[in-house]
C-alpha cells in the first residue's frame, strides 16, 4: 500500500480508516438493518475516546473491530451449521490479527462445539483455523518460536503477579478518569446483560468473553497506552446492549446519559487535542500510563502526518548517529530506527526485537513501566553482533547465545537448529539462562572535595581520587529527593564505550554514550557531559553508568552530577 502513497504513516492511518468505515457500515447496515439503534451505536463509539484514538493508531485495534463485528454478524443469525464455517474461519482471523484477542470469542468456540454435531464442530473448526495454523507452522520453522519475541520480553519478567495485578488496577483507574465513558458503559452493559441472561442465552458466549479479557487486562498489568485495551470490550458492549435492549425509550436515555460524560473531558474526540510536551506527559504520570494521542500529536496526528516526511532530522538530539555507527538506544525503536537505516545499529534495552536479551532477567528496579521491561545489556553482546563472534566471558552466557544464535541464524532445516528449536518449545534450554549471576551492586568513588573543576584529558589512578574496580556491571545512583542536573563529570578506564543516563522513576529521559579512546598517558580519561537544555528541567531520580562494550577490567574514577540550584 505505501508504494501508492509514498508515505508509511499516511498509509496506516489510511488503512486504520478504511477499516473502521467498513466496521461502522456493518454496525448500521448489516446488524442494525439501518435504523435508528445503529445510529445511537455509531454515537456511544464515537464519544469514546479509547475506541476513535485507536482507530486511526496504525496498530491492530482497527482491524480487531472489523473481524469481530464480521464473527458477531455471522453469530447472531443463531444458524451454527449453515455459517459454521466462516465463523470458524473468522475466529481464526481474531487469532491470527493479535493472539490474545482470541479471548473474546473462546466461550464462544466452545459454546459452538457443545451445542454442535460433534464431528461437523471439530472439522469446522479446524479447517477454518487453518490459515491461523498455517501461520504458526510458518513462525516455528521460520522464526524458531511460536510467540512473537515481545510476548517473551513482555511476560518473562520476574516482577510478581501481585504488582501486575495491581498495575492492572491503575489501568482501570487511570482509564476512568482519562476517559469516562468507556468504563462507565462497559460495566453498566455488562451488567444489564447479565441481567437478562435467560432471554440472551445465544449472546451469553460473547458477554463471557469480554469478560474474560477484562480480567486477562489486569492480569498482565494493563498496557501504558491510556484505553487501548478498553477499546474492543467497548465495542463488544457496545453491540451486545443495542442488540438485546428492545425498550427503545431506554436505549435513548442511556445514550443521552453517555454523552455529556463524553464530551466533558479535556481529551474528548469531539474537540481538538490540545498539544503538550511529551516529555512532560510521561513525567507527570506517575503510573507509567499516557494519553498516547496527546503524546504523539506534535509530531503525528493527521493534520502534520500528510507532510511527514521521514526525515532522521527529526530525531531528538540526543540520539543522533554516533560516528562508530552503533548506540544503545532507550527506545522506542520503531520510528527512529526505522528513518535512520541501515547504517545505524540499535540495540533495545527493552528486548522487543531480541530473542537474546528477551530472555534475560530484566534490570533489577525500583520501579518498573508496563511494556518497557529494561535488560541489562552484559559485556559482550556488542562485539558478538558487530563482530559476528561469541564474545562473552561468562560461561552460561556463552552457551545460551549460541543455542539462540543457532536458532535465529542457522540453515532452515539444518538438524541442529531443529533440535534447539524443539528444546525452546519444550523450555529444555531455558534453564541456560543466567538469573542475577552476572549483576551486583557497586558503589563508584564519589569524594567530589578530591576532584578538581578543571582536570586533564586522563590522569594515573591514585593521583586525584581512589578507583572503583567492577566487571560486566553499572553503578546506580538514586536520590531519595529529585534533582535538577545540568551536567556530569565522570572519568572512566580507556578504550571502551560507556553509557550515561539519566531517569525519573518510569522513564529514562535522557542517555549519552562515551567513547573512551586511547589517550597519550596511562590511567583514567574524564568527560564533562552537558545535559541539554531541554532535559535541564526534568526531576532525575536515578542516574547510571555502564559500560557497553570494550574489554575489562572496567574501572571507575568519578562519577557525580552538578545540580541546578
Amino acid at each position: 500500500f505505501s508504494f501508492f502513497t509514498g508515505n508509511i504513516p499516511v498509509t496506516a492511518i489510511c488503512i486504520s480508516v478504511l477499516a473502521l468505515f467498513l466496521s461502522g457500515w456493518i454496525i448500521f447496515i448489516k446488524i442494525f438493518k439501518g435504523t435508528w439503534t445503529g445510529f445511537l451505536a455509531l454515537l456511544i463509539l464515537s464519544l469514546s475516546q479509547s475506541f476513535m484514538d485507536y482507530s486511526s493508531s496504525g496498530l491492530e485495534n482497527p482491524l480487531s473491530f472489523l473481524l469481530w463485528l464480521t464473527f458477531f454478524y455471522f453469530w447472531s443469525k443463531n444458524e451454527p451449521i449453515k455459517y459454521g464455517y466462516v465463523i470458524c474461519l473468522v475466529a481464526g482471523l481474531i487469532a491470527f490479527n493479535r493472539l490474545d484477542t482470541i479471548l473474546f470469542i473462546v466461550p464462544a468456540l466452545v459454546f459452538f462445539l457443545i451445542n454442535s454435531p460433534k464431528a461437523t464442530a471439530i472439522r469446522q473448526i479446524l479447517i477454518g483455523f487453518l490459515p491461523f495454523l498455517f501461520w504458526l507452522g510458518f513462525t516455528l520453522v521460520y522464526y524458531g518460536f511460536l510467540l512473537p519475541n515481545t510476548a517473551y520480553a513482555k511476560l518473562h519478567t520476574g516482577i510478581p503477579i501481585s504488582e501486575y495485578l495491581v498495575q492492572g488496577l491503575h489501568y482501570y483507574n487511570y482509564t476512568l478518569e482519562y476517559d469516562p465513558l468507556t468504563i462507565c458503559f462497559i460495566f453498566l452493559a455488562l451488567v444489564f446483560i447479565f441481567l437478562k441472561r435467560k432471554q440472551v442465552n445465544g449472546l451469553l458466549p460473547l458477554w463471557a468473553g469480554c469478560v474474560l479479557y477484562l480480567g486477562y487486562i489486569v492480569w498482565i498489568g494493563g498496557d501504558f497506552m491510556a484505553g487501548r485495551f478498553f477499546s474492543i470490550p467497548l465495542l463488544v458492549c457496545v453491540i451486545l446492549y443495542f442488540f438485546v435492549e428492545t425498550h427503545s425509550i431506554r436505549k435513548v436515555l442511556i445514550t443521552v446519559s453517555m454523552v455529556p460524560i463524553g464530551l466533558m473531558v479535556s481529551g474528548s474526540p469531539w474537540f481538538k487535542t490540545e498539544e503538550v510536551d511529551k516529555m512532560e506527559l510521561l513525567v507527570g504520570s506517575n503510573t507509567g500510563i499516557v494519553n498516547e494521542r496527546q503524546f504523539y500529536l506534535s509530531d503525528f496526528s493527521i493534520e502534520k502526518g500528510f507532510n511527514l516526511a521521514l526525515n532522521p532530522n527529526r530525531i531528538d538530539d540526543t540520539q543522533r548517529e554516533l560516528k562508530n555507527h552503533f548506540r544503545v538506544e532507550i527506545g522506542p525503536i520503531g520510528y527512529a530506527a526505522f528513518v535512520r537505516g541501515p547504517g545505524t545499529r540499535f540495540y533495545d534495552i527493552y528486548a522487543l526485537v531480541s530473542p537474546f536479551l528477551a530472555r534475560l532477567p530484566m534490570d533489577p528496579v525500583k520501579k518498573w513501566r508496563v511494556g518497557h521491561f529494561e535488560r541489562k545489556i552484559p559485556i559482550g553482546f556488542f562485539e558478538s553482533k558487530t563482530e559476528n563472534r561469541n564474545a562473552f566471558e561468562n560461561d552460561r552466557l556463552r552457551d545460551f547465545y549460541k543455542r539462540i544464535k543457532t536458532v535465529i541464524s542457522d540453515d532452515l532445516f539444518a538438524f541442529g537448529r531443529l533440535k534447539e528449536i524443539a528444546k525452546f518449545q519444550f523450555w529444555q534450554n531455558e534453564n541456560m539462562v543466567p538469573k542475577n549471576d552476572f549483576y551486583a551492586e557497586v558503589k563508584p568513588y564519589q569524594d567530589s572535595d578530591n576532584i578538581s573543576n578543571e582536570k586533564p584529558s586522563c590522569f594515573k589512578p591514585g593521583e586525584k581520587q581512589s578507583d572503583t574496580l567492577f566487571n560486566e556491571e553499572r553503578v546506580k545512583l538514586y536520590f531519595d529527593t529529585p534533582k535538577k542536573i545540568k551536567e556530569i563529570k565522570i572519568s572512566v578506564s580507556q578504550q571502551q564505550t560507556w553509557v550515561v543516563s539519566l531517569s525519573t522513576p518510569y522513564l529514562k529521559y535522557w542517555t549519552e554514550n562515551v567513547v573512551s579512546k586511547k589517550e597519550s598517558c596511562d590511567g583514567l580519561a574524564s568527560f564533562v557531559l552537558k545535559v541539554p537544555n531541554n532535559r535541564r528541567g526534568f526531576p532525575c531520580s536515578m542516574m547510571m553508568l555502564e559500560p557497553v562494550s570494550g574489554k575489562g577490567p572496567f574501572i571507575i574514577g568519578h562519577f557525580f552530577p552538578e545540580f541546578i540550584e
